[in-house]
């Protein structure tokens, strides 16, 4: 009977600790989310930004190093073609680039004109004929010119040489004794030396293998 009743008072007093616990969680205040900070999944959220364009690994590559700076060689510009006019080897004022050829030219332009006019006529035109006819034509007025001039053209027809600095009749026409300057350095600058001769320049240049100056137009008519 004894045991009866403590057992019955063992459950009463579980049953009133229960009951008094959830009266402890009912009395509790109640918690105010909106005082506390939103939990993450709350919070909207902001779209990703994209990733940068181009990646940063390969930034670098849209404005690369100039490949001189990289070591890399540089191929030279393509060489203008053959058949485009070139420059003469001196200035048409470059007369004191041979002293000896610019004294006779100044005292004797017939000279000069005769030795260039028998390598351009390839020998069809002694030096000295040539030189005479130059001197003779000098009391007509302007004949001389235009017969100088026209050996001017074949020059520059021969070797591929530019119309410059001023059309060919102009030159001669107005400084006549540094045109033939000019002719005269530009044989010797090809390995043409006017005072030997055709004959001369004919050997040296079979001697090397070739045969300069080319054909050309036949000499010119008086």
């Amino acid at each position: 009977m004894e045991r009866e009743l403590e057992e019955q008072s063992n459950m009463n007093q579980k049953s009133r600790s229960s009951s008094g616990g959830a009266d402890e969680v009912v009395n509790q205040p109640a918690v105010n989310f909106a005082a506390t900070a939103d939990p993450v999944w709350m919070k909207p959220q902001r779209p990703s930004s994209p990733a940068p364009y181009p990646p940063p690994s390969t930034a670098s590559n849209i404005f690369p190093v100039p490949a001189a700076q990289q070591g890399i060689p540089i191929y030279p510009p393509p060489t203008p073609p053959l058949d485009l006019p070139q420059q003469w080897s001196t200035s048409l004022w470059a007369c004191y680039e041979d002293p000896e050829n610019c004294i006779v030219t100044g005292f004797c332009p017939c000279v000069t004109f005769g030795r260039i006019a028998e390598i351009l006529d390839r020998g069809g035109t002694t030096w000295a004929s040539a030189g005479v006819a130059f001197f003779l034509l000098s009391f007509i007025a302007g004949f001389r010119n235009r017969y100088s001039r026209g050996y001017r053209t074949k020059l520059r027809r021969l070797y591929n040489l530019q119309e410059a600095p001023y059309p060919d009749w102009l030159v001669h026409f107005f400084c006549s004794e540094c045109a033939l300057c000019q002719e005269y350095r530009e044989l010797k600058n090809h390995g043409i030396d006017p005072t030997k001769g055709w004959q001369d320049a004919l050997e040296r240049q079979m001697k090397a293998g070739v045969i300069v100056p080319p054909t050309v137009e036949g000499a010119m008519t008086r």
